[in-house]
């Protein structure tokens, strides 16, 4: 009886620099830029720029993250000075 290929299931998924722009609903210039700045990783094998999927997940979950805690602290600060005033 033949087993399941599960190479298949560990290999990370790719994606182009416009399938990225098009999964976060920014422009593509948007994912250079985040490469530029080492935010996202990428590789280029040929002309394609590619992005894991993984990788993208994590950035986008992580700005999720931070921007939570930007508005609780900016909440925090607000409730703060009207105690004080």
């Amino acid at each position: 009886m033949a087993t399941p290929n599960t190479r298949a299931e560990v290999r990370p998924k790719y994606l182009t620099l416009a399938q990225a722009a098009e999964r976060c609903a920014t422009p593509a210039e948007t994912i250079r830029y985040w490469i530029h700045c080492n935010k996202l990783a990428a590789f280029k094998p040929g002309r394609q720029v590619l992005v894991r999927e993984t990788d993208l997940e994590k950035l986008i979950e992580d700005s999720a993250v931070s921007s939570q805690r930007e508005h609780r602290a900016k909440i925090a600060r607000a409730a703060k000075s009207r105690r004080l005033a």
